[in-house]
């Protein structure tokens, strides 16, 4: 028996790694919880290290107990949330954000839990860029080895067959 399975836009689960990670906002969805809650559900997704790309899901109930909680994600979001405010929720869409997963147990699966959402801290926002696969890191370079003479680098004219500038992209 063949059967036809369309897997367009169907994405692969990878849960997110513990620890403190680089993220953005990816979606905000408004529902309506299992109490009878109104409240948000937050899409972050991890943006560098060994989690990237990994996404996770935390909810953000409407009641008094538990508005701390909105507060601290209004805050990691840049917005000071002081009385009563008034929020684009669209605008925070891509926001850039530190968040801290933890792993628990839930119906006897592992899940990954948000258990802080800080601002993005100047180091995270440093790490991410290291982090990143795309990024090529210059090899260190000693001059005694390289063979150019003293010349600077960037413009070794050297004739030396052996010179590690040419055809070498050096800091100038």
């Amino acid at each position: 028996m063949k059967k036809i399975f369309d897997f367009t836009g169907v994405e692969t689960f990878q849960r997110a790694p513990e620890g403190v990670h680089s993220a953005k906002v990816t979606k905000i969805d408004e529902v309506t919880f299992q109490g009878g809650n109104f409240g948000f559900k937050i899409t972050f997704e991890i943006t560098a290290g060994a989690g990237k790309g990994a996404r996770v899901i935390e909810n953000y109930p409407f009641v008094d107990t538990a508005m701390w909680k909105l507060k601290a994600f209004f805050e990691a979001c840049g917005i000071r949330a002081n009385g009563r405010i008034s929020v684009d929720i669209d605008k925070l869409i891509g926001k850039a954000v530190e968040i801290t997963v933890n792993h628990e147990e839930y119906n006897g699966q592992l899940r990954a839990r948000i258990q802080e959402v800080n601002k993005l801290t100047p180091k995270a926002a440093t790490e991410e860029a290291d982090d990143d696969e795309d990024l090529e890191e210059e090899e260190d370079f000693d001059e005694e080895e390289c063979g150019c003479h003293g010349h600077d680098h960037g413009h070794c004219d050297c004739d030396d067959d052996d010179c590690h500038c040419h055809g070498h992209h050096h800091h100038e």
